[in-house]
């Protein structure tokens, strides 16, 4: 995760529907996960976004120990990234296999929502 600034630029559109796939606490950050603009998971500050649905689904899960030496002290989201610290890690690196389980829960929730 980087650190933010007013001047920061994101690979958002305003005003467009993001599905959100983990919530983060980062230092002193809520940060959502979803597929930014060019398709790839990134972390956000909340601030940009207005939440029309906030229920979480009953498929998520709950973390306070996962990233740790990343400065996260709790962590939501789909069951693959909450409970293995080498996906949260491989997903940051672009691994295509945690990329690849990244965008079937992305296509899931999209489906589902």
């Amino acid at each position: 995760m980087a650190t933010y600034e007013k001047e920061s630029e994101f690979d958002l559109t305003v005003a467009k529907e993001y599905v959100v796939l983990a919530i983060a606490m980062w230092e002193t950050m809520v940060l959502f996960l979803l597929a930014d603009d060019y398709n790839l998971p990134n972390w956000h500050p909340v601030e940009l976004f207005l939440v029309t649905d906030n229920h979480l689904g009953d498929d998520w899960f709950f973390s306070a120990s996962i990233a740790n030496k990343h400065g996260v002290q709790a962590i939501w989201g789909y069951e693959h990234l909450v409970r293995d610290t080498d996906h949260y890690e491989a997903l940051l690196e672009r691994n295509p296999d945690a990329l690849k389980i990244f965008y079937e829960e992305k296509s899931r929730r999209e489906q589902a929502g």
